[in-house]
Order: structure tokens, then C-alpha cells, then sequence
């Protein structure tokens, strides 16, 4: 059971962090500061 909550846990944060750092990206326009930390957040699938 706590191996099936931890795979839930990780795969819902997971694309939530993704979600967010995409959607941080494409509103960024001018800030970059904004667009690099949405740029973090959406590089996390990778690691």
C-alpha cells in the first residue's frame, strides 16, 4: 500500500511541477527570471 502511495504522490507531483513550469514559460514574455524558473521546474521530468 505505502508503495502505491508513493508512486501516486511522485507521479501527480511530478506533472503538476511540469504543468507549472510550461505554463510559467509561456507567460513569461519579458522576465526572465520567470521564464528561468519555469524552465527548472519543467526540466524535473528529466531528472
Amino acid at each position: 500500500m505505502r508503495t502505491i502511495m508513493e508512486v501516486l504522490f511522485n507521479s501527480i507531483y511530478l506533472i503538476s511541477v511540469v504543468t507549472i513550469g510550461l505554463v510559467m514559460i509561456m507567460k513569461s514574455e519579458e522576465n526572465k527570471q520567470f521564464k528561468l524558473f519555469g524552465l527548472i521546474m519543467a526540466t524535473q521530468l528529466v531528472g
